[in-house]
This record gives C-alpha cells, structure tokens and sequence, in this order.
C-alpha cells in the first residue's frame, strides 16, 4: 500500500508520531531471554521518554524470556510494555525494529 491509498510510512508517522513523540512501537528482540543485553535495552528504553510500545522478546528459552519480561514490565514509568513470544515468527510479526542479540 502507499501513502496516497492511506498505507505505507505518511500513515505510520501520522497515526504515531505527535508532538515529538513516537507511540506504538513494535520491537522485536531475538535473544530475549540474555540477562546482559535485555537489561540494558529495557535500561535504554527507560531513558526514551519520546518512545513506547511493545517489546517482543524471543529466546530459545521461553521461560528466560518470561523472567525479562517481568522485570522489564516492573520498570517505573510504564512507556514499554513486554512480552514473550513462544515463537520468532509472532515476534517478528508487525515489527518496526528488530534487534538479535544471540
């Protein structure tokens, strides 16, 4: 789809994208369930405060995986939302970014 069929990035940046601000993010992370670099991606978002959105973390390890997701959801100030997905494909799925970290 393009911009002119109401589709396409014009329509991204329109819906999400107000006042300096990009909302509904969707990051896919591969390798989800590290401790070192999830930690610091949730870290790193935290200092964004022109960012949010879902954070789908994919590991190998789906109970590693859930255990950052409880942490990265437990973070003060809420902008991120994160949670684990059982397969890459449903964390892939609708990605604007996507970080492997494996």
């Amino acid at each position: 789809m393009d911009a002119a069929s109401g589709g396409g990035r014009e329509t991204f940046m329109k819906q999400n994208y107000q006042e300096k601000t990009v909302s509904d993010l969707r990051i896919a992370y591969i390798g989800g369930g590290s401790r070192g670099g999830a930690w610091t991606l949730m870290k790193d978002l935290t200092q964004a405060k022109d960012l949010s959105g879902t954070v789908a973390l994919y590991d190998i390890d789906l109970e590693a995986a859930k255990n950052n997701v409880v942490i990265g959801n437990a973070i003060p100030g809420g902008q991120w939302h994160y949670t684990a997905c059982p397969t890459i494909g449903e964390a892939l799925t609708g990605a604007d970014f996507v970080i492997i970290s494996i």
